[in-house]
C-alpha cells in the first residue's frame, strides 16, 4: 500500500468511527456496512450546514476516481 493509500485509509477509519459516535448510528444495511458506510439518523436537531456538506463530500472523495477529486479540488 502507497503512504497516499494508508492516509487516506486512516481518514476512512477515523471518520468511520466518528460517524458511529452520533446517537443511533449504525453500520448501512444491504452489505454496505462492510465498506465503511454508516447511517445516521437525524432524529433530534440537524447539524449545521456546513457538518451536513462535509460528511457528503468526505463520502464523495471516498469512492470518486482520482481525475474526479482532482477536478474538486481545482474548483475549490
Amino acid at each position: 500500500m502507497s503512504g497516499w493509500q494508508d492516509v487516506r485509509e486512516q481518514m476512512r477509519a477515523f471518520a468511520h468511527g466518528h460517524a458511529l459516535s452520533v446517537a443511533g448510528a449504525a453500520p448501512s444495511r444491504y452489505g454496505l456496512g462492510r465498506s465503511g458506510w454508516v447511517t445516521v439518523p437525524f432524529e433530534t436537531e440537524l447539524p449545521e450546514l456546513g457538518v451536513l456538506l462535509d460528511r457528503v463530500e468526505e463520502s464523495y472523495r471516498t469512492i470518486a476516481r482520482k481525475r474526479a477529486i482532482a477536478r474538486l479540488d481545482e474548483v475549490r
